[in-house]
């Protein structure tokens, strides 16, 4: 979605090839961040669970959009129903499942959008 043909970006800086790897690379690079934090995050006694309300607390503003809001229920949900869920239980392997063949096609879906755009940029 950041690398698109009528891109004010991608028709002023040459060369073009080098312009759409470095914006594929904030989107790598802020992905890989946020898998390394979560995990480091979520174990106990880690840096969310020590720090004030203070400092953390400012960024949850956010949450009063209907859009963040909506995420954050449905992330809050599914964590939730992930601790008292049984992993062997049915319902919550089609969850899981359902879970990773979506992430698995907006993979393909925008894999396939960036080598139209890069094609028709080039």
């Amino acid at each position: 979605m950041m690398v698109h043909r009528d891109g004010v970006d991608f028709n002023a800086l040459d060369p073009v090839v080098l312009a759409i790897g470095l914006f594929v690379a904030i989107c790598a690079g802020f992905g890989a961040v946020v898998a390394w934090l979560v995990p480091a995050a979520a174990r106990s006694g880690a840096w969310p669970q020590r720090l004030s309300w203070w400092l953390l607390g400012p960024p949850l503003v956010v949450l009063i959009f209907p859009p963040f809001l909506v995420v954050a229920i449905a992330g809050v949900a599914v964590g939730w129903a992930g601790t008292v869920a049984d992993p062997a239980d049915r319902a919550w392997r089609v969850v899981r499942a359902g879970a990773y063949s979506v992430m698995s096609l907006l993979l393909i879906v925008g894999a396939v959008d960036l080598a139209r755009d890069t094609a028709a940029l080039t």
